[in-house]
């Protein structure tokens, strides 16, 4: 369905569409940042970047919102824009080419591309001059694992679009909206996959694990209405509505709501509102579980992170332009590690042991890519810095004939660490030879945001447990 804004023209001959934008400057559908926001100069003068490009799409299918790139020159009106998209996507409209409206701007419209089983980068040329950006796949398919005791019942491992992990708890979210969840409990027997409800909100981050002495159950979102297992939250006044985002830490719970209010919630206390006015994205949510500082809810608001104990000190005046924010249960003495990721790729870890660090420098600042790690002095942190896994501002090491490039994002439990290439290559820290060498475990892996994780069980000797999606081929 096209904006209100906007108003496509027919196609024109040669395969070349024009799109011009009537009024306003605010699309339908969110659009997510773009990777690539360098432009691409020309000696002419000439300067084209790609300004917005479509949410993420679910694999297979037609993108759901537009892809624009702007040109700048003496002359940007009806120029012709030719995008190319990466091996196994395809145009379901056209061939790429792509003219410029009075403003300057091509636009290839929603549902013109249709997407791959994993990331892309899609370029756009102009009198000579090319640029690219990623365009974000969710991959649908099937559930595997490290560890044959959790496989997913086979009969309904099919259209897995999200697994979100914490501690010893896993959900799985199908693109049906049909929600399972599983606990490691301990002992020598697995417990089942169980589904617990229908109508799942499918989007990234929009489900949890809640591990309580006596709440162990998932916390999710259906039709913006919270659950908790298989019953919608009880809240005051009756605010249970328009809820989007959850996270959790231990038996810490905290919900964003679309409108930006934010809320958190502990064991044998209620659902209280700590804040407004927070950005409806991903990673701006982090409790924080520690058996010595004591529990503390953290959001970002309007770049700066806040916290339900007051006032928070990162540094000296750097408690600014924070993007992200991650939190990882560890069990290093501290229990939690809490990371914030700022604009310029400086990276502040907290833990109770040693207070708030810088850990990183030059991090990406894209969605679950930077995270804490158990470790001695409670602050190491794993990051992606130009594609490169790092620990800690150090790269990590890798095995015999694996290079350390094209990562795209990681996950974390304790001292466990699994992370994914750009190709689909599944890394983990465990399986090398030497201690936390990174080992290739699994190939055709998801690229998506919420498409693996991994559990730590502190009932005795430390188990984890590893999940991941595998894509369907288109």
């Amino acid at each position: 369905m096209n904006s209100p804004h906007e108003t496509p023209e027919p196609p024109r001959t040669g395969g070349i569409r024009r799109r011009t934008v009537l009024t306003g400057t605010a699309w339908a559908v969110p659009a997510i940042a773009v990777t690539a926001a360098t432009p691409a100069h020309a000696a002419s003068g000439t300067t084209i970047t790609i300004t917005r490009v479509p949410a993420e799409t679910l694999s297979c299918q037609a993108t759901t919102s537009p892809l624009v790139a702007h040109v700048e020159s003496a002359n940007n009106v009806g120029q012709v824009v030719q995008f190319s998209l990466p091996s196994g996507w395809r145009w379901a409209n056209g061939s790429g080419s792509y003219v410029t409206d009075s403003g300057g701007n091509a636009t290839v419209p929603a549902g013109d591309i249709v997407a791959g089983v994993r990331v892309g980068s899609v370029s756009a040329t102009n009198s000579g001059v090319t640029t690219a950006a990623d365009l974000q796949v969710a991959g649908t398919g099937t559930l595997a694992t490290g560890s044959n005791s959790v496989a997913f019942p086979s009969n309904a491992n099919s259209q897995i679009l999200r697994v979100n992990t914490n501690l010893s708890g896993a959900v799985v979210t199908k693109t049906t909206g049909d929600i399972w969840s599983w606990f490691d409990n301990g002992t020598s027997s697995d417990e089942a996959w169980t589904q617990i409800g229908t109508g799942a909100n499918t989007n990234a981050q929009a489900a949890t694990y809640v591990w309580a002495p006596n709440t162990k159950a998932a916390l999710w979102v259906k039709s913006g209405v919270l659950q908790l297992g298989t019953s919608a939250v009880t809240f005051p006044s009756g605010g249970n509505s328009d809820f989007a985002r959850v996270a959790s830490c231990g038996p810490l719970a905290m919900a964003l709501k679309s409108n930006g209010d934010v809320w958190g919630w502990q064991e044998g206390g209620s659902w209280t509102q700590l804040d407004t006015g927070v950005t409806d994205d991903l990673d701006q949510i982090a409790p924080v579980w520690d058996s010595t500082a004591g529990n503390t809810f953290y959001w970002v608001k309007s770049g700066v992170v806040k916290s339900s104990s007051g006032a928070v000190t990162i540094g000296t005046g750097e408690n600014g332009n924070v993007v992200r924010l991650t939190v990882s249960w560890t069990s290093g003495g501290d229990r939690t590690g809490l990371s914030a990721v700022r604009a310029n790729g400086d990276v502040w870890t907290w833990s109770q042991r040693a207070g708030w660090q810088k850990v990183a420098t030059g991090a990406s600042t894209s969605p679950e890519q930077t995270h804490p790690l158990a470790g001695a002095n409670g602050s190491p942190t794993m990051t992606i810095s130009g594609g490169q896994l790092q620990q800690s501002n150090r790269a990590v090491q890798m095995g015999t004939g694996e290079s350390n490039d094209n990562f795209l994002r990681d996950a974390v439990a304790s001292a466990r660490v699994i992370a994914v290439k750009r190709d689909g290559s599944l890394y983990d820290n465990y399986g090398g030879r030497a201690p936390n060498q990174y080992v290739k475990i699994a190939s055709n892996v998801s690229t998506g945001y919420s498409e693996m994780g991994l559990t730590a069980s502190s009932s005795g000797s430390q188990r984890y447990r590893l999940f991941w999606i595998t894509p369907a081929s288109c």
